[in-house]
């Protein structure tokens, strides 16, 4: 959706930047910009999706959503969901941003996608 949008746009942006500024190599272009993904975007990403997943499914369950439950979800899981994010997410984004045109590589994400959010909904439930 948007927000991967945006969030490549950023990773491209530093791709180039690294190029443009330091004439860097596309080996390192990527690995800093799987680096940033990894650190920042997961720091990021994961402790909105625990709380968004929480509203969510409190909504459907008819029930009031607890911070407190969407905490502890995310003190019991994060840890084995950001192993397997890093076995998973490491290398789709090094061949994303390797081999796939930058036009397609949202794309490429969002695929892969459907099934990472597959697997951390059977985590959470």
């Amino acid at each position: 959706g948007p927000y991967i949008y945006l969030w490549y746009e950023y990773l491209w942006g530093l791709g180039r930047t690294l190029k443009k500024r330091y004439n860097s190599s596309k080996r390192v272009q990527t690995l800093a910009q799987n680096i940033v993904d990894q650190t920042v975007g997961v720091a990021f990403f994961f402790p909105i999706y625990f709380y968004v997943y929480e509203l969510i499914y409190a909504l459907c369950s008819l029930r009031v959503p607890s911070i407190a439950i969407a905490t502890a979800n995310m003190q019991n899981e994060l840890t084995s969901v950001i192993v397997m994010q890093y076995k998973v997410w490491l290398i789709v984004n090094w061949i994303n941003f390797t081999y796939v045109p930058e036009k397609l590589r949202v794309l490429v994400s969002n695929i892969v996608a459907v099934f990472w959010n597959a697997f951390l909904s059977m985590r959470m439930t």
